[in-house]
């Protein structure tokens, strides 16, 4: 599997993007920093991996993390340890925040909101 090295400034997002795509749907890709990653890169398979109760989205447990490899002024640590929220938590947690995020996100309230977003 070729790595994919993204580049922090995105000076050409059609092409970056274009390789992700053509790297099939599970892409390795080296961040900023030389931290080594995968994309998922179709929905099909996004949609698998984020149902999948053996993947886990907290930081605490990637192992680049526990090996001290992604110091805390990374330029990416805000997306990867934003704190607790339902992105990253997992199990009861996960699942009460978003029972919580559900009810304000119905269908009806976000057809509402439509005019708003597309304005």
């Amino acid at each position: 599997m070729t790595r994919i090295v993204l580049d922090p400034l995105v000076a050409d997002l059609d092409a970056e993007s274009a390789a992700l795509r053509a790297a099939g749907p599970l892409a390795e890709v080296e961040l900023p920093g030389g931290v080594h990653c995968y994309a998922v890169t179709h929905h099909a398979e996004a949609r698998q991996l984020l149902t999948d109760s053996r993947v886990v989205k907290d930081i605490n447990v990637w192992n680049a993390w526990q090996r001290g490899e992604i110091p805390m002024d990374w330029p990416l640590i805000g997306l990867v340890n934003p704190g607790r929220s339902m992105l990253t938590v997992d199990g009861a947690d996960h699942r009460r925040l978003r029972a919580l995020v559900a009810q304000a996100l119905t269908v009806k309230r976000v057809e509402r909101l439509r005019s708003g977003i597309e304005a």
